[in-house]
């Protein structure tokens, strides 16, 4: 069996531009099972987020679960994840939410998916204009 995964480097992210903004995508910042603390590991990638964000960046946090467990409980596990990563941005968390299992972004029926399936995604918005 085989988990198709996007690999993207924080040095390589998934740039999008729309407009007068520019859309930076990170993902695969992951957390163990049934914990919300970030690691040294994941705290390097979010320090590097960090140093490359603009001070007129507005910065959106979503995290995620697995669908091992009750479904209330994943919700706000996701939302901890979310807010964790959010601070430690220097976002205010109301920037950060918590989706759960409701989006299964990778197959929970192979651990594999179900690792990835435990993260959160950052997406920076920047204006290209009046920087």
């Amino acid at each position: 069996d085989t988990v198709n995964v996007t690999w993207i480097s924080v040095n390589r992210t998934r740039e999008e531009r729309l407009g007068d903004t520019i859309f930076h995508r990170y993902n695969m910042i992951t957390f163990d099972f049934n914990r919300a603390n970030l690691t040294p590991g994941t705290m390097r990638i979010v320090n590097l987020i960090r140093g490359e964000t603009a001070e007129n960046a507005q910065v959106d946090v979503a995290g995620y679960t697995d669908r091992v467990g009750d479904a209330a409980h994943n919700l706000d596990l996701s939302r901890l994840r979310a807010q964790n990563t959010a601070r430690a941005l220097g976002v205010p968390v109301d920037r950060a939410i918590g989706l759960g299992e409701s989006v299964e972004r990778f197959d929970n029926d192979l651990p594999e998916g179900r690792f990835l399936s435990r993260s959160v995604d950052v997406t920076v918005k920047k204006p290209i204009n009046g920087e």
